[in-house]
C-alpha cells in the first residue's frame, strides 16, 4: 500500500515540479529578452525648433530605414505641414553638384527657418545653402562653415541651469554602440526628457548658452553632461568620458577666495576641525573664532554668510559609532578562496553622524548660542537660506525617524528659534518624494508639499508669521511634483496622479495653477502617463503619453486652456509587435 502511494506521489509530484522549474528553452528566452526586442520602437518623441517668437516651430522625424521628414508647425492655425520639398529639394542639390543620394537620408545640419516662414538655411557635408521656399529656389553661399568646436563634459553637475545666456545649438553626436537619451535640466532642477539618439546618429538641438545637458546610456545610467556656450558646438558621445558628480558646492565667482563674505571683507577658513578668519579688505592677521572643535565633533563644510556680511552660519559635525559589520562572498570572480567584505550599516539606536548649524557675530567675532529644542536630533538639516535684510535664517529640519519634518527659523541677534511649518506623523513622512519647499521671490511665503488632509498638496505658508495662508491645491487626487514657476504670472506648472476621475489614478497629467484665484486648469486628458512638458512660445506647449499597451503619442496643446491642439506624432512600434511583444492587456479588479 505504501509502496503504491510513493510511486504515484512520484508519478504527480514530480514532473510537476520540474515543469514549475523551467526548460532550458524557458531560461533562453527569458535571458535573450532585452537583445530580442531592444531597439525596436523608432523616435518616442519629438525636438521642437523654435521660429522666431511667434510659437511657430519645426521638428524632424526619422524612422527605421533612416527615412527623414521635415515638418512645420503653425499653432494658431491648427496647421502641420512639410517643411519642404523633398523632391524640389533634389533636384536643386544635383544641379548644384551635391551629393546625389536621396535627400530624405541627408543630414541637414544646422537647420534654421526664417521668422517670416519663407527662407531656410543649411548645412550638408561642410557647404552652407539658403533656399526660398515660395517659389523654390536653391543657392549656394560662398562663406565657408566655421567648423563647431567640440565641446568637453563638465564633471561638477549643478542642481538647475540657473542662468539663460544667448541662443545658441548644439549637436549631439551619439559614437556608442547603444542608443542615449538627452534630459535638459530645468531651473527647477527637473530632468526633462528631449528623446532618444540611436547609435550613430546625429541629433541638432536648439538651447540656450550656460543650459545644462544630461547624457543617459540605455540602461539609464548617467553617462556625461554639458554646459552649452555662446559659440554653437558638438557634444560627442564616446566611451572613454569621466563620469561626472552633481554639484556640491556653488559655484565660485573668479579670483574670489572660498568662504569669502559677501562684501569681500571678510575670509573664513577651516583648519584644525576649527574656524579661523582673516582680514581682506583691509588686509588683517588670522583671528581664531572657535576653540570647541575636535576630530570627532569639528566644523566643516559649507559657510553661509549673512547677505550684509554681518553674520554667519557654520555647521558643526558630531561623529556617530560608525558601526561596521562583516559579510562573506563565498565564490569571488577572480579568486577561488571566500572574500570578507566590511560595510558601514549603521543599525536602529546606533548614534549617528548629525551636522548642527552655529551662528557667529562678525562684530563681537564671538558665537551667538542658539536654542536647539525644536532640532535636537537631525537625520538631516538642510535649505538653510537667509532672509534679504539678513534678520535671521532658515532651514528644513528632518528629524531622525522620519516623523517631524519641520521648516525653522532662527533670530540671527538673539539666536531663537520658532517653527514656521511642521509635519508630524505617528507612522513615517516621505520626506524623499513628498517634499516640496520653495521661497517666493518676495522673501515673505513659501510654497510647502504636505499630506495633511490625506491627499499629497501644495499650501502657501506665511514666511513671517509661520502657519498656512492658504491652500493651493485640494480635492482627492495628488500633486507628483512642481515642474516650474513662474513667479510674475502667479502660475504654478504640476504633475498629478488621480484628477480625472474615470482614468486609471495611476496616470500622471499636467496642471496649471493660479498662485493668486486658486483656479486650477487641467493641461492634458489624454489616456496615459505624460511624460514631459515643453512650453512653445507663451501660448502652447508640447508634451508625449504613452501607456503599456500604446506607444508614445506627442500631442501640442494650449497652454491656457489645455485645449489638443494637434497631434504631432505617433511612435511606430511595428517592429516591436512583429518580433513578438507581448502587449499588456490592461485591466480593471
Amino acid at each position: 500500500m505504501y509502496r503504491s502511494f510513493a510511486f504515484l506521489f512520484l508519478f504527480i509530484v514530480v514532473p510537476s515540479l520540474a515543469w514549475a522549474q523551467g526548460t532550458p528553452e524557458d531560461f533562453e528566452r527569458a535571458a535573450s529578452f532585452d537583445k530580442r526586442f531592444r531597439n525596436l520602437v523608432q523616435q518616442e518623441t519629438i525636438d521642437p525648433q523654435p521660429i522666431g517668437n511667434l510659437g511657430n516651430f519645426w521638428f524632424k522625424t526619422s524612422d527605421d530605414k533612416n527615412i527623414k521628414s521635415f515638418f512645420l508647425v503653425n499653432p494658431s492655425k491648427k496647421e502641420k505641414t512639410h517643411l519642404f520639398d523633398h523632391d524640389l529639394l533634389r533636384k536643386s542639390l544635383l544641379q548644384l553638384k551635391a551629393p546625389a543620394e536621396p535627400t530624405n537620408k541627408l543630414d541637414l545640419e544646422q537647420l534654421k527657418v526664417d521668422e517670416t516662414l519663407g527662407n531656410l538655411s543649411f548645412i550638408l557635408q561642410g557647404q552652407a545653402y539658403e533656399a526660398l521656399i515660395k517659389p523654390w529656389e536653391l543657392k549656394k553661399l560662398n562663406k565657408l562653415t566655421k567648423e563647431s568646436e567640440v565641446l568637453l563634459p563638465i564633471q561638477d553637475i549643478p542642481k538647475t541651469s540657473t542662468k539663460q545666456g544667448a541662443e545658441t545649438n548644439l549637436t549631439f553626436e551619439n559614437k556608442l554602440p547603444e542608443p542615449i537619451e538627452i534630459f535638459w535640466l530645468s531651473s527647477t532642477g527637473v530632468k526633462v526628457s528631449y528623446g532618444k539618439i540611436k547609435p550613430g546618429e546625429k541629433r541638432s538641438q536648439h538651447t540656450f548658452e550656460h543650459h545644462i545637458w544630461i547624457i543617459q546610456d540605455s540602461m539609464g545610467k548617467l553617462h556625461s553632461a554639458y554646459k552649452a556656450q555662446a559659440e554653437k558646438a558638438i557634444v560627442r558621445i564616446t566611451k572613454n568620458i569621466p563620469s561626472p558628480q552633481p554639484q556640491k558646492t556653488q559655484e565660485r565667482k573668479q579670483n574670489k577666495p572660498p568662504n569669502t563674505s559677501p562684501d569681500g571683507n571678510w575670509q573664513l577658513i577651516f583648519r584644525d576641525s576649527n574656524i579661523f578668519i582673516k582680514g581682506l579688505n583691509p588686509p588683517k592677521d588670522e583671528i581664531k573664532i572657535t576653540s570647541d572643535g575636535s576630530a570627532k565633533n569639528g566644523y566643516k563644510g559649507a559657510i553661509y554668510w549673512a547677505p550684509d556680511s554681518s553674520a554667519f552660519v557654520a555647521l558643526k559635525s558630531t561623529q556617530g559609532d560608525g558601526r561596521i559589520i562583516h559579510l562573506i562572498e563565498s565564490t569571488p570572480k577572480d579568486q577561488l578562496q571566500p572574500r570578507l567584505i566590511s560595510l558601514n550599516y549603521d543599525k536602529p539606536g546606533d548614534k549617528l553622524d548629525q551636522h548642527f548649524p552655529h551662528l557667529f557675530n562678525i562684530k563681537t567675532m564671538k558665537e551667538i548660542p542658539l536654542d536647539k529644542s525644536l532640532f535636537n536630533n537631525p537625520w538631516s538639516i538642510n535649505n538653510l537660506r537667509w532672509k534679504a535684510d539678513s534678520s535671521r535664517f532658515t532651514f528644513l529640519y528632518n528629524q531622525r525617524g522620519h516623523q517631524v519634518l519641520r521648516v525653522v527659523a532662527i533670530n540671527a541677534k538673539s539666536g531663537g528659534a520658532s517653527t514656521l511649518i511642521e509635519e508630524i506623523s505617528k507612522t513615517f513622512i516621505d520626506y524623499s518624494a513628498k517634499t516640496y519647499f520653495h521661497w517666493l521671490k518676495d522673501d515673505a511665503d513659501f510654497i510647502w508639499m504636505s499630506e495633511r488632509d490625506g491627499w499629497n498638496h501644495l499650501y502657501l505658508i506665511d514666511g513671517t508669521k509661520g502657519g498656512i495662508k492658504k491652500q493651493l491645491t485640494k480635492g482627492e487626487w495628488v500633486v507628483r511634483n512642481v515642474e516650474r514657476i513662474d513667479e510674475d504670472k502667479k502660475q504654478i506648472i504640476i504633475k498629478v496622479l488621480g484628477i480625472h476621475p474615470n482614468m486609471d489614478p495611476y496616470f500622471s497629467h499636467f496642471a496649471m495653477l493660479n498662485l493668486e484665484t486658486n483656479q486650477l486648469t487641467k493641461l492634458t486628458n489624454s489616456p496615459g502617463t505624460h511624460r514631459n512638458l515643453l512650453p512653445i512660445g507663451s501660448d502652447y506647449f508640447i508634451t508625449t503619453w504613452s501607456r503599456v499597451d500604446q506607444s508614445p503619442i506627442t500631442e501640442l496643446r494650449n497652454l491656457k486652456t489645455g485645449a489638443l491642439v494637434l497631434t504631432l506624432h505617433t511612435t511606430d512600434d511595428s517592429k516591436l509587435k512583429a518580433a513578438g511583444w507581448p502587449t499588456p492587456i490592461p485591466f480593471t479588479a
